[in-house]
């Protein structure tokens, strides 16, 4: 029934029908019970339950006024925070009397714990009595201040937890306790008052959990952080964005949309998303554009989020004020193991600080962490631990002070330095799925450790770790920031470095930079290539060097299609300098590369026994990651043949070992090779899946930098030309953008059963 029916049949008015349903009033006079048992048809038992219920409720205790204690008033409404609230609601609905929210300072605990106070006061009739505690240092005086805010009088004769009492028997009350962290000490003494307030709900803010019976814990994240590759929609639907944009109001650039959002964005992902953060960047751009305001985060990092309001809050004037809140709380041992956590990029895990600890002359120097873990400074992830990223620059800013810094960075740079080798060798080994993935997630420390060796006199620590990265800057197609870190350390090293690891920085990044298309590169590390070589004594073969060096040629013939055809001469000439039965690294890819080659060009009789070689020589040294690319070229050479019976398992295969190992370059040629088989074949169920690994092979290419030469340029071209006609061009490039979504694990296994269909029918 509604409101209005139920009315309506029982007698009672609507208006007590809407409290009561509304919960502005709690229980209905016994008459009116009466009437409403009669109109939903409530008989024997169940009726004479429902009004002993109502008797219950209403006999023990006549209550008092509803009335809410001053609540801070804010003009920015809540963005973001819904799955928060909804939480919160959830907690308390289910009868949680006791709800802490915990997360970093500067997070937006405070706002949303106002804002469920604020709805607590306007719809649900609760007393809520709001306690600010950011004043009060002694826990001894939590009781006192509570008090304080429920309008309790002083009295000599009653402790302040009686006065509590008294003040709120016989209410539906909300006590919210903001800013608890400093005040922990005192936390069993809210369960005495929740012992005595039967009524009574307790909802917390607190950077660290009260560990007292029956808490219920919320942890409150920062926004989400919006992706670079975002569009404008998304832009503007991140509540981050809306955030700044909200502070922000009016500014300099509030109506050029073209610079606005991403700009927002950017301030968004320099201070990770955290809404202090955000205000305070968003304070500036009330007189600067906000492109400006992001420039200036970037280059004085804390020192741009220092301008919240005066006579506010004293953690919020400025975010290093925040951190450092929450950072005096800390320990000795855990402030020190914070400040040595700022040498370390896009997380960590527990070996890389014990490694720095023992260098830096502390080997317990990760003991600090579970403390930082619990102040909500630190956040497990996966394994590894996170640092917001204005956290991170508080700690850097206090090392450099402390005179730490440069003995840091060094035990940092050369524990990575000693990893990424070791994990260099296990690529190169039968599993190298976790070295990779170990490699993936720790880029970012390998990358400043390397820039740091390569700035402070240590070409060869520097070089070492290019070296080592080779492999994985390859499988990974990681041409654009992986060549950086390659060639600063070659530039650092600047002749001053030799042997093999210095032969290896080089052929990585001419090949990096031949994928980019970058001839001038790819020319100058011939060059230098070659020059090894000719040295009294050389660094590695000079037969491997000059090897190496046609393999970086043929690259660049490869780049233009007037000079494709001589990339063959090239290979030939490197596959002269190496005898048979030479199983090494540089023998292998010129077998690969050369029947890749002639492939290309018709020559698939000849290109087979080169990729068989190729094979081979992955089977001798048992290397999983060189077998998939033979694998699948020797397919591919095999469907030209018309031996697709052959070639789809192979195929198959090659796409299935890069797509588990997550070999980008590989599994992007495989599902090349396999778009090209499926767009010739006359069966018209095999076109629908070309088109879409199509896309995502494009798509993997357009992010990465990779260029394949002008083989594949012609071939791509024709692949789309071929199912444009065959689909419809409508048709065709809807399916290509939709491919373009996949991730490559998904497109590798659309063609794999895509080239498997194919065979079977």
């Amino acid at each position: 029934m509604t409101q209005g029916e139920l009315a309506d049949r029982s007698g009672v008015s609507r208006g007590t029908i809407s409290d009561l349903e509304r919960g502005t009033r709690r229980t209905p006079q016994g008459e009116s019970a009466r009437m409403i048992a009669d109109a939903i048809g409530l008989e024997g038992a169940d009726r004479d339950r429902f009004l002993r219920v109502i008797r219950e409720q209403r006999a023990p205790r006549r209550r008092k006024a509803v009335v809410s204690s001053h609540l801070p008033v804010l003009d920015i409404p809540i963005l973001g925070r819904e799955a928060e609230l909804a939480a919160v609601a959830a907690a308390v609905a289910k009868g949680e009397r006791l709800v802490t929210l915990v997360g970093p300072g500067g997070v937006g605990k405070s706002r949303l714990a106002l804002e469920v106070a604020a709805r607590a006061a306007e719809r649900s009739g609760q007393r809520v009595v709001w306690t600010p505690l950011h004043a009060v240092d002694d826990p001894t005086r939590l009781m006192a201040a509570i008090a304080a805010a429920c309008g309790a009088p002083e009295r000599l004769d009653v402790p302040p937890a009686g006065r509590i009492i008294d003040a709120l028997s016989g209410q539906q009350a909300l006590i919210v306790l903001d800013t608890m962290e400093r005040l922990l000490p005192a936390a069993p003494e809210i369960g005495a008052l929740l012992g005595a307030l039967p009524d009574l709900v307790v909802l917390v803010t607190s950077r660290e959990a009260l560990r007292v019976s029956a808490e219920r814990l919320i942890s409150i994240d920062p926004l989400p952080v919006p992706s670079p590759r975002d569009d404008r929609a998304a832009l503007a639907a991140n509540p981050g964005v809306a955030l700044f944009l909200r502070w922000a109001g009016a500014g300099p650039d509030s109506h050029d949309d073209a610079t606005l959002l991403p700009s927002a964005a950017r301030v968004v992902r320099l201070v990770d998303g955290l809404p202090l953060g955000i205000e305070l960047a968003a304070a500036q751009a009330r007189t600067l554009p906000a492109s400006a305001v992001a420039d200036l985060l970037e280059q004085a990092g804390l020192d741009a989020l220092a301008h919240g309001p005066r006579d506010g809050d004293r953690r919020f004037i400025s975010m290093e004020d925040a951190i450092a809140w929450s950072v005096d709380l800390l320990p000795d041992h855990a402030r020190r193991l914070l400040l040595m956590l700022g040498v370390f990029h896009d997380g960590f895990a527990v070996d890389a600080v014990t490694g720095v600890g023992h260098a830096i002359g502390d080997p317990k120097l990760a003991a600090g962490l579970p403390a930082l873990v619990h102040g909500h400074i630190v956040r497990p992830s996966g394994g590894r631990y996170t640092l917001l990223e204005p956290v991170r620059l508080f700690a850097v800013a206090r090392l450099q002070a402390s005179g730490g810094e440069v003995a840091a960075r060094d035990a940092h740079a050369r524990w990575y330095r000693a990893w990424i080798w070791e994990r260099g060798e296990e690529i190169q080994g039968a599993d190298p799925g976790p070295a990779l993935a170990a490699v993936d997630r720790e880029f970012a420390n390998v990358r400043h450790a390397s820039a740091w060796l390569a700035s402070h006199g240590e070409p060869e620590g520097a070089i070492a770790i290019a070296a080592s990265l080779g492999s994985w800057l390859e499988i990974r197609g990681r041409y654009v920031d992986g060549r950086d870190l390659v060639d600063e350390a070659l530039a650092a090293a600047d002749g001053g470095v030799t042997g093999d690891r210095l032969a290896t920085a080089l052929f990585w990044s001419g090949q990096a930079a031949s994928m980019q298309g970058d001839i001038p590169v790819t020319m100058g590390r011939v060059s230098q290539l070659r020059a090894l070589a000719e040295q009294v004594s050389p660094a590695a073969d000079p037969a491997d060097l000059r090897a190496l060096a046609l393999l970086l040629e043929s690259a660049i013939a490869e780049m233009h299609p007037s000079t494709a055809a001589d990339a063959p001469r090239y290979l030939r000439e490197a596959h002269g300098l190496l005898p048979a039965g030479t199983a090494t690294f540089t023998r292998w890819a010129i077998c690969l590369r050369l029947g890749v080659e002639l492939a290309a060009n018709g020559e698939c009789e000849a290109a087979l026994p080169l990729l068989e070689e190729a094979l081979a020589i992955a089977e001798v040294r048992d290397r999983l990651i060189e077998k998939p690319v033979p694998l699948i070229q020797h397919g591919f050479a095999l469907l030209e043949l018309g031996r697709s019976d052959e070639a789809a398992p192979e195929l198959a295969a090659g796409v299935g070992i890069a797509c588990k190992l997550g070999l980008d370059v590989a599994a992007t040629l495989a599902i090349l090779c396999i778009a090209w088989s499926l767009s010739r074949q006359e069966a018209p169920e095999g076109w629908a899946p070309a088109a879409r690994i199509l896309g995502a092979a494009e798509e993997r290419c357009a992010r990465s930098g990779l260029q394949l030469g002008a083989v594949w340029d012609e071939r791509v071209a024709r692949i789309k030309e071929r199912l444009g006609a065959r689909l419809g061009p409508g048709r065709c490039a809807e399916l290509l953008r939709l491919g373009g979504e996949l991730t490559l694990a998904d497109a590798g296994a659309l063609a794999q059963s895509a080239i498997l269909r194919r065979q079977s029918g």
